[in-house]
Parts: structure tokens; sequence; C-alpha cells
């Protein structure tokens, strides 16, 4: 089965093939892809009467995959700060990652999931002492260990 996203056509035929009634699985048959595949991208982009359009699940996967990236911590000093004072204040990445659209719900570029920030201590040395701010502690693998001396 493909890897890649649905093009335009594929969701045209599901849209077309929605209208006509057909079940998931033999869209999934259709069109050579698994049967989850049709079912997340029904759910994913339905619209609120429930209805499924080709051209509105297009744009919605492409608002979602332009904020699919990595986010790069340093790149935006202001949520570096912020994280920087909130683990100061032993705050746990979890806890920064929920209260950063509350602070900042206008402001797209205040977001970053706690596992990015988790993966920007780890990798970061200067950031190193922020781990013993962590409630638990990661297991050391043989590679980190490595790394380390």
């Amino acid at each position: 089965m493909p890897l890649h996203s649905l093009t335009e056509d594929e969701r045209s035929a599901i849209q077309t093939m929605k209208a006509q009634g057909i079940s998931q699985a033999d869209m999934a048959r259709a069109l050579g892809r698994a049967p989850s595949t049709i079912s997340r991208e029904l759910r994913r982009n339905r619209n609120s009467d429930g209805s499924y359009c080709a051209t509105g699940a297009g744009q919605k996967y492409k608002t979602r995959k332009q904020w699919c990236r990595r986010t790069l911590l340093c790149e935006n000093e202001k949520l570096v700060s912020y994280v920087y004072d909130k683990l100061s204040c032993y705050w746990s990445p979890e806890q920064i990652a929920g209260r950063l659209s509350m602070d900042f719900p206008d402001d797209p570029q205040m977001r970053i999931s706690y596992e990015t920030m988790y993966r920007w201590i780890y990798e970061n040395p200067k950031f190193r002492a922020f781990r013993k701010c962590f409630r638990t502690t990661r297991k050391t693998t043989q590679a980190g260990r490595a790394q380390r001396a």
C-alpha cells in the first residue's frame, strides 16, 4: 500500500463514492489504500454537518501539513525565555506545553509540544542542568553514555 498522502483525485473519488453510499472497505479496495486511511480521511476532514468535501479536505490537509514540522525552539527567543522560566520553576514540559495555549491564545508561534522540549533539553549540552528539574529521569542508554564521554 502506498505510504504517501492522498491526492486530489483520490479525495474526489472518495467524495463521489461516499455520495453513492459505497462502504469504506470498498473505497479502500478501489483506491488501493488501507481501510484505516479512508476512515481517518473521512473522520478528520468531515464538515460540521458530517458531509465530506474533497476541496475542503485538501485545504484542511494543507493547513495541518503546514504546522506539522519540528518546532525549532531556539528560533523564537520569546518561546525560549518562557520555557526557560517555567523549567526554572520546576514545571514539567507537559505543564509548559499545556499552559502556552492559555497564556498566548492568539500566537501560533508560541506553541511547542512537550516531546520537542524533552528532545531539545536532552540533545543540547548547555541545557543539561534542566534534567535535574524533571520529576522522573530517563534511562541512560549505551549510546547516551558514549555521547557524554
